[in-house]
């Protein structure tokens, strides 16, 4: 997981993929106990510092590189392969922080 806080240091932004059929489960722990991981897509998840639960903000099936707030506090920026034209295309994303 790779999180960052935000200006105020009172959330955490990171991604993650959380596996949820007994199939997607068991083959992530064969592989965490070989020291390995599958790349897969990735979400953007926001929690509250220190705190639970984490809210998953994007839904986009697709792999999610650097999530972190802008310095103003209120946008997300990230980088996604998600709506690429071209093979390996990576997109730079944006969008208002909203309650």
């Amino acid at each position: 997981m790779c999180g960052r806080a935000c200006p105020e240091g009172k959330k955490i932004v990171h991604r993650a993929e959380h596996p949820t059929t007994p199939e997607q489960i068991a083959g992530y722990k064969t592989l965490y106990a070989q020291g390995l991981i599958r790349p897969g897509n990735l979400e953007i998840w926001v929690m509250d510092a220190g705190r639970q639960p984490q809210h998953q903000v994007t839904h986009n099936g697709a792999a999610i590189f650097a999530p972190f707030y802008h310095p103003d506090g209120k946008r997300l920026v990230w980088a996604s392969n998600r709506k690429g034209k071209e093979p390996h295309e990576t997109n730079v994303f944006i969008a208002d922080c909203v309650k």
